[in-house]
Formats: structure tokens, C-alpha cells, sequence
């Protein structure tokens, strides 16, 4: 059994050949030209699609973000990163007081305020 020429197809018109069916070297130089003709009509196929501008990428992006904006709930999201920080508040807050450039936005803080202003506590804003 061979390669035709780089076509990707077997003489036989069979499935390559499996290990058990020839020496390790053989098989791994047939598995390696089929990763090779795969690899290249690949890269083929990708020059031969038609180029589209940046402007009919970013048009057509925007269009399936407007599709999409009922499926992702920002308020799921929220619920979401406000459980992740109440089960590791601590962590964070204890984290934040030791970074530096945190320390500089006041973040710990920050976090301390809207988790009394979600847990309905009155805090000075």
C-alpha cells in the first residue's frame, strides 16, 4: 500500500494501514505523510476561501452579537460572580489589601462597599 502521489488517497482505495499490520518505522512514516497531505490541503483550502475586509468581518459580528444577546443573560452572569466573591470574600478582600496597585485603586475597599450595598447594609458610598 502507498501514497498516490501526495493525493491523500491509498492505491488500494483501503484505510491505512493499521500497526499491527506492518513494522513501527513503516507505520509511522505513512501516519506521518498523511498528517502531511492532511496539514496541506488544509492550508489550501484556507487560501483558496475568498479574503473578506475587516469592515464585513466586523459587520458580520456585530450581527451575530445582536442575534445572540437574548441567550447571554448579564444579570445569570452577575448572580454568577457575586456567589464566586461571597464564598471567597475573604481571600479577595485579604488579597487586594496586599497588592499594591490595588491598594492605589482602593479595591478592597470598593468590594467592601458593594457587598454591603448587595447585603442591604448602609455604609458610607
Amino acid at each position: 500500500m502507498a501514497l498516490s502521489d501526495r493525493t491523500g488517497t491509498w492505491s488500494d482505495h483501503t484505510t491505512p494501514p493499521g500497526p499491527g499490520r506492518m513494522p513501527k518505522r513503516v507505520y509511522k512514516y505513512y501516519n506521518t505523510e498523511l498528517q502531511l497531505i492532511l496539514s496541506v490541503s488544509y492550508y489550501k483550502g484556507i487560501r483558496q476561501m475568498i479574503q473578506v475586509s475587516d469592515q464585513d468581518m466586523n459587520t458580520h459580528l456585530a450581527e451575530i452579537s445582536r442575534e445572540h444577546t437574548e441567550s447571554l443573560n448579564t444579570l445569570v452572569a452577575l448572580h454568577q460572580l457575586y456567589q464566586y466573591t461571597k464564598k471567597y470574600y475573604d481571600e479577595i478582600i485579604n488579597a487586594l489589601e496586599e497588592d499594591p496597585s490595588a491598594q492605589r485603586m482602593q479595591l478592597a475597599i470598593r468590594l467592601q462597599q458593594i457587598a454591603a450595598a448587595l447585603e442591604n447594609n448602609v455604609t458610607d458610598l
